[in-house]
């Protein structure tokens, strides 16, 4: 039961991970400049 609890858990963090890294990457490129575009990838890598 443990075992389901930690992977949910961890599933969950891994999705917002993911979802912060796109979203960052979105709002860079429709709304920033070329210099924060760079910083966005930059920071992802």
């Amino acid at each position: 039961m443990i075992k389901i609890r930690i992977h949910a858990i961890a599933g969950i963090i891994a999705f917002l991970t993911i979802l912060t890294f796109w979203l960052s990457t979105l709002i860079s490129e429709t709304l920033g400049s070329h210099a924060d575009i760079a910083a966005v990838e930059n920071a992802i890598l």
